[in-house]
């Protein structure tokens, strides 16, 4: 691993990407301006994002248990990554 790479978490999609960098582009926006428009977007945002993240992790831990019957070593993986 190089110094200064990023590791994203294995569950991470471009639809939970796409989300957060939205919600933290309207946090900025709502803070520069301090409008009550703004924040609604913002807290609609927080909750499609949460979900988002969420939904993400539910269907990679589904596929990690649906699939180690013939991928366990995945499975062990991850395990592995999540306690440290």
């Amino acid at each position: 691993m190089v110094s200064g790479e990023r590791i994203k978490p294995l569950w991470i999609n471009n639809k939970v990407l796409r989300n957060v960098k939205k919600k933290h582009k309207l946090w900025n926006k709502w803070k520069q301006n301090n409008d009550d428009s703004i924040e609604i977007q913002y807290q609609k945002q927080v909750n499609k994002a949460s979900k988002a993240v969420k939904a993400a992790k539910r269907n990679f831990e589904r596929k990690l248990a649906n699939d180690i019957k013939q991928d366990s070593k995945s499975f062990f993986t991850c395990e592995i990554k999540n306690k440290s």
